[in-house]
């Protein structure tokens, strides 16, 4: 339901070096483990400006950990430190990756931002980059953890207010380029609530696609499209 073309990752990279080159504290960066390129974006940005990396999150260490013994990252011997070692060096030579962007009760940044993490206190002196958007679902949550956060006076970067993140899924601008490079004949919208689908319906009408050959079926339908002309649907119930 969103207009034009979401922020390309690009962007996103660009605004996390500018956030890291310009830390004048400890930076913490709260994102997706999955999210690889942007961990990779991150450390390389670090090792540039002569920031240490500490990982606190168990997925984000494995799949670092993967990625450095498959070679697909080369990273300096002296960049990553664990968090036993934050007070040798300056707070502004510090970035912190973790996990727990969404809210997480036991992940490492809910820890911090309940001051439970055995080895990380959170102070007014830090800043928080939330790298990542709210996954429905986990509005209470993260409310949750961001209230903790401040109550901490930490200051707190998040995709509302810059490029930190780029979503996964496409505006309607991103989703109208798809079908004029495909042409489709047809046009079934999936995933997200019946709105979404019915928003990219508009979208598609909006820009000439015929409405006749688009269906906007609900879970459990079943569409026969006979001939390439004619679309039927049916729900069949399960035994």
């Amino acid at each position: 339901d969103r207009t034009g073309f979401s922020a390309s990752e690009n962007v996103v990279y660009q605004t996390l070096d500018e956030i890291i080159k310009n830390a004048n504290s400890r930076l913490i960066i709260g994102t997706f483990a999955s999210q690889f390129d942007r961990l990779v974006s991150i450390i390389k940005s670090c090792e540039t400006y002569g920031k240490k990396v500490v990982m606190e999150g168990r997925s984000i260490k494995v799949n670092i950990d993967i990625a450095l013994t498959a070679k697909l990252i080369e990273v300096k011997p002296d960049t990553f430190i664990s968090a036993n070692d934050i007070g040798d060096y300056p707070s502004d030579k510090i970035v912190i990756l973790s996990t727990g962007a969404q809210g997480e009760e036991f992940a490492a940044l809910m820890r911090m931002a309940t001051d439970k993490h055995k080895l990380i206190t959170l102070n007014e002196r830090d800043t928080l980059v939330l790298s990542s958007s709210v996954i429905p679902g986990n509005e209470i949550a993260v409310q949750k953890l961001k209230d903790n956060i401040y109550r901490r006076n930490v200051k707190v970067i998040n995709y509302q207010g810059s490029h930190v993140h780029s979503s996964g899924h496409g505006n309607a601008g991103d989703l109208v380029w798809v079908h004029q490079t495909v042409k489709p004949r047809f046009l079934i919208p999936v995933h997200g609530h019946h709105y979404h689908l019915k928003s990219h319906m508009f979208a598609a009408i909006e820009n000439g696609f015929p409405r006749e050959n688009i269906i906007v079926p609900d879970n459990g339908t079943i569409i026969d499209i006979k001939n390439g002309t004619e679309i039927v649907q049916q729900k069949v119930k399960i035994p």
